[in-house]
């Protein structure tokens, strides 16, 4: 990765409390856990 790229992390699949009617409700926090420690990287162009 050169020195001007960063890297992005896409997170799908979160459960949200079905009851957050307001913003200030919603989690300050995400746990994130992989299943191994083989990373694929993939590289997007956004246009």
């Amino acid at each position: 990765m050169n020195a001007n790229e960063f890297p992005v992390l896409k997170i799908t699949n979160i459960t949200w409390d079905k009851d957050h009617d307001e913003f200030e409700k919603l989690p300050k926090e995400v746990e994130l856990n992989w299943g191994t420690k083989t990373w694929n990287l993939m590289r997007f162009l956004i246009g």
